[in-house]
């Protein structure tokens, strides 16, 4: 018992600043690492038709292709090439996951600046991201109203494995 008073005694005097300061040290350790220049294999341009042959139906009749950009040193961007034959209004996204790490987003790229309604197009935000070591995955789909009329998130079309190497 009076071990663990001192314990919490120590972390209420030292708690904060420790804290702090284990905070400083791991962000300066991030920052030296994106600073660095990466290996990324495939290297350039790299979609899931080219893997599969096809776009992937998602809803609606859109249909996605979900691309990788990789560039060692800038990192690595999506791009993501619509097909959408109705002209169903939709609003695409894009997002890295770290396949090592499943159900957990590396870095989102946010979505297209406004509902599309064009029935061929690309969305190329040209938003490279340092992603650190690992294997990864650009993930695209789009909002939309669903039958209901409710707003719906449709998707999840994953490009081929992208890996980053220090």
């Amino acid at each position: 018992m009076r071990r663990s008073t001192r314990t919490r005694s120590r972390v209420r005097r030292f708690g904060v600043p420790a804290v702090v300061a284990g905070t400083a040290v791991i962000a300066a350790l991030t920052s030296a690492q994106s600073a660095s220049a990466q290996t990324i294999h495939p290297t350039g341009y790299t979609c899931r038709s080219e893997a599969t042959g096809n776009n992937a139906e998602v809803a609606f009749k859109v249909s996605l292709d979900s691309c990788s950009i990789g560039n060692g040193a800038y990192g690595v961007a999506p791009e993501v090439k619509i097909h959408n034959p109705y002209g169903v209004g939709i609003f695409v996204c894009a997002h890295a996951i770290n396949v090592d790490k499943p159900g957990e987003w590396a870095w989102d790229y946010k979505c297209a600046d406004d509902w599309k309604t064009n029935t061929d197009w690309t969305w190329d935000p040209r938003n490279f991201k340092d992603l650190g070591t690992g294997s990864y995955v650009i993930s695209a789909g789009f909002w939309g109203y669903a039958a209901n009329g409710a707003l719906q998130y449709f998707g999840d079309v994953q490009s081929p494995r992208i890996n980053v190497t220090p």
